[in-house]
């Protein structure tokens, strides 16, 4: 559980390449480890002809299964998510005490009833969110697309459908998750789905079984530990060399704007009314069961028709100018509405090592997509001091800028070779000072340069 060596610049490449969740202590290493023992004290305890004569078997290896689940949550270090992840693997195994079949939306609701019990605030929290998300929607959308494995299917039928089970997994999972993915992270991973399916078996179901197994056994054999350890170790180094070939792919990943609440209601509402169609749609269901997704579809449309048009109304729509001033400390970070849409940036704020806080990434860049502005006309930097200019690079990383607008003065730091190196690499245009316009005219609206003068670089030079 210890992810203190994780770099800032590797958890955005799992992040670009949508396996995150493979850093986190969660249901899919909790999962593994209860089902693993589970199916080993199932077979060693069915010798024992009591259990089978009473019908206790599952009864006792359910109780046995929590020892190593409860184990490894604390080896682990008992995260949130671990502990979500534990309750619901008792929840679930406690159904085979009660003698009862186990029904997988009880089990999640008990679960998410249980951790707010002990911890309200948990509801707000981005961890419980989208592990909530991620199971509903997992459960919800294979119930709809995976048949149940038929009895007399041979063992080559098995396994194909547990392979397609294994992909409608990642594609449900990215569903359920999107709108939180956006609203919380504004970062899409477009090829997530090709990436777990390569990056859950190498790192859910090899290196993590391989590591479990070391641990315990050198406890035991420290010899036959020590090549456990080995094992996992290079599977977890190909892994991780593996991450930057999909992390660094351009189209890998795109950032996006933030979803409003009410647009993350209408996104489930959505997916909702899709699914049930998906089994309405089945003739060998009721008919009557189509209306009820089917107006709900309606209703999701109309709403989401509304609130498009009320954004672009904001965006492109009004007749005024409007001016925020974000509050940088020290510096000044201003964004300017023309009529018609275009924005201009002055300045973005800053601190003196982005490494420790990044004003663009945390401050200016969230007030631009929470306004759903995607494309900087121009951004206009005043001069090249920290303060200042740090704020820009995120931007002009992560946006579409057209144009740059400088006096032309110059800084030999790394934060200003690193933001002409942006501009050169997104082919920002940059025109020199000197030709820069004094007056600009945006639909009714004078935008004049004061200062400094165009002859100021020559004033200077001859003083």
């Amino acid at each position: 559980g210890d992810k203190s060596s994780i770099s800032d610049a590797m958890r955005e490449r799992f992040s670009r390449a949508g396996i995150s969740h493979l850093l986190a202590i969660s249901g899919l290493h909790i999962g593994i480890v209860a089902g693993l023992f589970f199916g080993i004290f199932r077979r060693l305890m069915s010798w024992w002809r009591p259990l089978l004569w009473n019908g206790w078997l599952h009864s006792a290896t359910a109780g046995l299964t929590l020892i190593p689940v409860l184990a490894y949550g604390f080896i682990s270090g008992m995260s949130p998510a671990t502990q979500r992840a534990l309750v619901m693997v008792h929840v679930f195994l406690a159904t085979f005490w009660v003698r009862r079949e186990p029904d997988v939306l009880n089990t999640i609701a008990l679960a998410a009833l249980v951790i707010l019990m002990v911890h309200p605030p948990a509801l707000f929290s981005i961890s419980f969110q989208l592990s909530f998300a991620a199971v509903i929607t997992i459960v919800r959308g294979l119930s709809r697309v995976v048949p149940p494995v038929p009895r007399e299917f041979n063992r080559y039928g098995v396994w194909k459908i547990r392979l397609k089970t294994f992909m409608w997994v990642s594609f449900w999972a990215i569903i359920g998750t999107l709108p939180l993915t956006m609203f919380y992270f504004n970062q899409v991973s477009v090829i997530g789905m090709a990436a777990n399916l390569v990056f859950i078996p190498l790192i859910g179901f090899v290196t993590v079984p391989l590591g479990l197994t070391a641990v315990f056994l050198s406890q035991i054999l420290p010899a036959v530990g020590e090549w456990f350890f080995q094992a996992a170790h290079l599977t977890a180094a190909f892994s991780l060399n593996l991450v930057p070939f999909f992390a660094e792919l351009p189209w890998g990943a795109m950032r996006t704007i933030t979803p409003t609440v009410l647009e993350i209601g209408c996104y489930y509402l959505l997916v909702w009314s899709l699914v049930n169609l998906l089994v309405a749609s089945d003739p060998l269901n009721n008919k009557n069961r189509i209306w009820a997704p089917k107006r709900v579809l309606i209703c999701t449309l109309v709403i989401l028709s509304a609130d498009i048009g009320y954004w672009a109304y904001q965006r492109f729509g009004r007749a005024d100018l409007r001016v925020t001033v974000m509050d940088v400390g020290q510096g000044s970070a201003i964004l300017a509405e023309f009529p018609g849409g275009k924005c201009l940036l002055i300045d973005g704020g800053g601190f003196y090592d982005n490494s420790v806080f990044d004003v663009g990434a945390r401050i200016v860049a969230p007030i631009l997509w929470r306004k759903k502005i995607r494309t900087v006309d121009t951004i206009l930097l005043t001069h090249p001091d920290g303060d200042h200019l740090n704020g820009l690079l995120f931007i002009a990383e992560h946006f579409h800028v057209r144009t740059v607008w400088t006096t032309g003065a110059g800084k030999d730091t790394g934060a200003y070779r690193e933001f002409m190196e942006i501009i050169r690499r997104h082919r920002i245009e940059r025109p020199e000072f000197q030709v820069l316009p004094r007056r600009v005219e945006l639909d009714g609206l004078d935008l004049e340069i004061l200062y400094p003068p165009r002859n100021f670089f020559d004033q200077t030079e001859s003083e």
